[in-house]
């Protein structure tokens, strides 16, 4: 099986998340003639300065042949040729609330085996709570960067049925699916859980780091960085108040795989149960989301875990009221500085 993997990097995702809570100021473009795209580059503008998301073409195997593919980067560097282009302004001064990475695989089976496994970024959503600006890369082998205002615009993304239905060879059959990248949903609706249950917990994560001598550049801190970020700061959070977030959530731990953590495992088991009642067909397990309903432990805790499709499991635990703070006095004390806003 061949695998080719053109998303953007850790450190491109790193990036973009690190813009949430700046004010995007405006962003630079190509001017719209015939369709709302941007050749090569778009320029992103905030109050700390820009950023830069290129289209290049390279030379790479498109499913059995050499074709010019497109791959985005994001950059901080302004390359010369942006200097040649009349970009056109266009102003937001409207605070990032959120980022969403849609990542997209696609799979070929010959006769039932798999002969390509390719991963790339579809298209970069910013939520700016009333409404979102999209980047999408439309067509493989384009350049072009195409841009949309509107709501929910990940789902006006070109269809995964476009790749699906193409002209293969008979014995082909192709697949596609996809996901987002966006931690701060995810703690959003785990604070929602809590609140609404009168409890708190803390989110417990599986290691993806792979050179532990690196850890102020590995995964495991960039995201644990994004936590604290959104629970110090409530950054890219839309419908929580930040002491809900303080409150609710008392901690975020990593935990290598090889310390056999029983939530961990239990995510993992019931997400491949589930998927296995889901599917005939076991080559299909490891693309199937889940988001798991709580599920009833011991007398004093109960444990929701969320296995995400990128490879990491959140293990997810809320306490009763035997703790320093009552569960009930916290409630008190939110809606007492919000007036019941969450």
């Amino acid at each position: 099986m061949k695998v080719i993997d053109i998303r953007l990097k850790e450190k491109e995702i790193t990036i973009l998340q690190s813009l949430i809570g700046r004010e995007l100021s405006a962003i630079k473009h190509d001017p719209f003639n015939y369709v709302n795209s941007s050749s090569q580059v778009v320029q992103i503008e905030t109050e700390d300065g820009s950023v830069y998301l290129y289209s290049f073409t390279e030379p790479l195997d498109y499913f059995g042949t050499i074709e010019d593919v497109a791959v985005w980067t994001l950059e901080e560097k302004r390359y010369s040729f942006v200097d040649q282009k009349e970009l056109v302004r266009t102003p937001f001064k409207t605070t990032i609330r959120g980022v969403e990475i849609v990542q997209e695989n696609q799979r070929l089976f010959e006769r039932g085996k798999q002969i390509y496994d390719v991963w790339l970024t579809r298209g970069i959503v910013f939520d700016f709570g009333d409404r979102q600006l999209s980047f999408e890369k439309a067509v493989w082998f384009s350049e072009d960067i195409y841009i949309q205002r509107g709501y929910d615009l990940a789902k006006k993304f070109s269809k995964v049925e476009a790749f699906i239905n193409s002209d293969w060879n008979e014995s082909i059959v192709a697949e596609c699916s996809r996901e987002t990248i966006a931690l701060e949903k995810i703690v959003e609706n785990y604070t929602h859980f809590l609140y609404y249950r009168q409890g708190f917990g803390k989110i417990l994560y599986e290691s993806r780091n792979t050179d532990s001598k690196k850890w102020f550049s590995s995964p495991d801190f960039m995201l644990k960085k994004d936590y604290l970020r959104i629970i110090s700061n409530n950054k890219g959070v839309s419908y929580i108040s930040d002491e809900a977030l303080k409150f609710c959530n008392t901690n975020f731990s990593v935990k290598q795989k090889k310390e056999d953590v029983a939530g961990l495992q239990i995510a993992d088991n019931i997400a491949y149960i589930i998927a296995r009642s889901m599917s005939p067909s076991l080559n299909e397990l490891p693309y199937v989301n889940i988001n798991l309903p709580k599920l009833s432990m011991k007398k004093s805790v109960s444990q929701k875990s969320i296995t995400i499709s990128n490879g990491g499991s959140y293990h997810q635990n809320h306490h009763n009221n035997n703790s320093r703070y009552s569960t009930k006095n916290k409630k008190e004390y939110i809606h007492s500085k919000h007036n019941n806003r969450l």
